[in-house]
């Protein structure tokens, strides 16, 4: 039996924890390794951590101080024994019996990645619904580079969560690749990076993992609103490095970039929100995904990009942007 490794960065998460670890133990596939990355949890994450340890033999605790999700995730992946690892989010939780499957296939087929699809669970309401985006399995689609095309097809708006996707422990350890520390959307920044290195893909049409929605988890302060952003192009920033310097199919390289531009064009649609040397600096330089986005308005924002040019387009923006922000704020006033 292959030995999949279930790696679960934990951090203050005592009311989720439990139905989280619950959630693997209770698989019905034997070969489980997990490993329990405490990130310097200040409630009582890390004595639940230790009680599961110590009943199971199947579970390692790793205790470090707080230094984020990429670094707990890392330490993971150093730590991780099994042939194929999984990343789960401590407040996230495994469908009953479902990893079964995915591992049957991972057996048949030695795939670099498996990539499942996932529901979400709306903790308020108690209730599940659909998650959006979910890919499915297509036999026409037989090689990896079919798979991949399908993957980065714009219309698919694929989400690059890789808590949907299991990895080739060889694949990830010997290529070395790591999170970045501090980012966040650091999904977004490794998992094209593992994609670009994978040799077969699977993609299998079978519910595993459950989101959880949780009350007011969403960021919406102003400090982390610009955080977001400003690492968005951190992001972008990564992945056009890493891109410019691999040889690659060229439609395939085309279509990584074409998903780029949608990360970049959230971005530059909002850049009001930016006023940082740094920031507009990194916005001027990636300006060319302007002509890889396919995402809505593509034709009138290229139009204008060519005939104006980038400054004149980001003044056109900056007024689009503001305006709305303007009217929002309006819609949001009470009246006595």
């Amino acid at each position: 039996m292959i030995k999949l490794s279930v790696i679960i960065p934990v951090y203050n998460v005592e009311a989720y924890l439990t139905k989280c670890i619950d959630s693997v133990l209770n698989q019905i596939y034997g070969g489980l390794e997990i490993i329990l990355v405490d990130d310097g949890s200040t409630d009582n994450s890390p004595y639940i951590c230790d009680c599961y340890a110590a009943k199971d033999r199947r579970i390692k605790v790793i205790h470090k101080i707080n230094e984020g999700t990429s670094v707990a995730r890392n330490a993971g992946i150093d730590a991780a024994t099994g042939d194929y690892i999984v990343f789960l989010d401590a407040d996230d939780f495994w469908l009953e019996t479902s990893i079964h499957d995915l591992m049957k296939i991972a057996d048949e087929t030695r795939a670099d990645v498996i990539i499942g699809n996932a529901i979400k669970y709306y903790d308020a309401d108690d209730k599940y619904g659909p998650y959006p985006n979910n890919l499915k399995y297509n036999p026409d689609h037989k090689t990896t580079r079919d798979k991949l095309l399908y993957i980065l097809n714009p219309n698919n708006r694929f989400q690059w969560h890789i808590w949907k996707c299991i990895f080739r422990a060889d694949l990830i350890k010997n290529n070395r690749i790591y999170f970045k520390e501090g980012l966040l959307f650091q999904d977004v920044e490794w998992l094209p990076r593992v994609l670009s290195k994978a040799k077969k893909i699977e993609i299998v049409d079978r519910f595993f993992v459950c989101y959880r929605v949780r009350p007011n988890s969403n960021m919406t302060d102003a400090y982390k609103t610009i955080k977001r952003h400003k690492d968005l192009l951190k992001v972008i920033y990564h992945l056009s490095d890493y891109f410019s310097k691999i040889d690659m199919d060229k439609k395939l390289k085309h279509s990584f970039y074409t998903n780029f531009a949608e990360l970049y064009m959230y971005v530059f649609l909002r850049q009001a929100l930016l006023q940082d040397k740094d920031s507009k600096s990194l916005l001027k330089r990636f300006s060319y995904y302007i002509y890889f986005y396919q995402g809505k308005y593509s034709k009138q924002i290229k139009f204008l990009y060519k005939l104006l040019g980038y400054g004149v387009l980001c003044k056109i923006i900056n007024v689009a942007d503001k305006t709305a922000l303007f009217i929002r704020r309006i819609r949001g006033w009470k009246y006595a």
